[in-house]
């Protein structure tokens, strides 16, 4: 009976972890806002967007910050086609996301959530070793970093920092 409730345990704390993984916030810089107006749209589209809570959109810097419901995941795939459905350009994104490290099936670290995972292209050796020893751990991480579309259409995720949630 012991054994049932240890084999159990790990297995109801990865869901429990994964109940609150995924994208909690995002930014897009947004080409082509002139006025109120066009902020207004942009705002109003992005907001169609599957787990998304608030958008704010600053017209002096370009930029919509967007803010998921919570205990929900933004579907970042959606957000550039929200971009251009209020007739502007998407640009230059970036994310906030919580999840396990892991590899994919080629030896490349992911980061992973409840129902997909994020590839990851590391840049910066501190912050390899500081994944690395986060995989190692098993424990949630928050990564921030810039997410794009490489010529394959493959979403590639570039952390910036990464940080452990508080327990």
């Amino acid at each position: 009976m012991k054994l049932k409730y240890m084999v159990l345990l790990p297995i109801m704390l990865l869901f429990s972890t994964f109940a609150h993984a995924g994208i909690s916030s995002m930014s897009v810089t947004v080409e082509g806002m002139a006025c109120p107006f066009c902020a207004f749209g942009v705002e109003k589209r992005i907001k169609k967007v599957k787990g998304v809570s608030s958008v704010d959109v600053d017209m002096r810097t370009g930029k919509a910050m967007i803010t998921a419901e919570p205990d929900a995941s933004i579907q970042y795939r959606d957000v550039p086609q929200a971009v251009r459905d209020a007739g502007f350009t998407p640009r230059e994104m970036h994310i906030s996301a919580s999840g396990l490290l892991g590899k994919d099936e080629n030896g490349s670290m992911v980061l992973g959530f409840e129902n997909f995972s994020l590839s990851l292209k590391i840049d910066n050796n501190e912050l390899k070793t500081q994944l690395e020893t986060a995989m190692k751990s098993a424990r949630p991480v928050v990564l921030n970093g810039r997410i794009f579309q490489n010529k394959a259409k493959d979403w590639i995720f570039t952390p910036e920092t990464v940080e452990e949630p508080e327990s």
